[in-house]
């Protein structure tokens, strides 16, 4: 399994990287925003907000099987939107990071496969 993450901030990365180092070693590419191209290493690279709609992206999202959004930052709402179907996509994040994101752009809290899935467990 090959996993791509995309990062806001680099804060989250030290305790992350090394968990999933751990549990999928050479695996995990973190494509981390705002990251100095000097500071980055193996597997994160820094990307500009023109990645979100690059080919480098598309080269990326076809070697993935995961992809793992540490935040939701608005450059990649377009990346995730153009997603391949076969991609599974993951939001690790902090309610703030998706609140606003989802209430004003879907209409409600959760997106249409998570409402699903709450309307068919409800009692």
């Amino acid at each position: 399994m090959n996993i791509l993450h995309f990062a806001g901030n680099a804060s989250c990365i030290p305790l992350s990287v090394g968990l999933f180092e751990e549990a999928l070693p050479g695996r995990n590419r973190w494509r981390v925003l705002g990251l100095p191209a000097d500071r980055g290493s193996t597997p994160m690279e820094g990307v500009s907000e023109e990645y979100f709609a690059s080919a480098q992206l598309a080269s990326d999202m076809k070697r993935a099987d995961v992809l793992i959004c540490h935040s939701m930052h608005p450059s990649f709402i377009p990346a995730v939107e153009r997603a391949p179907e076969t991609l599974r996509i993951v939001w690790s994040m902090w309610g703030f990071d998706y609140a606003d994101f989802v209430t004003a752009g879907r209409g409600g809290m959760y997106l249409p496969e998570t409402a699903a899935l709450r309307r068919s467990q409800a009692v």
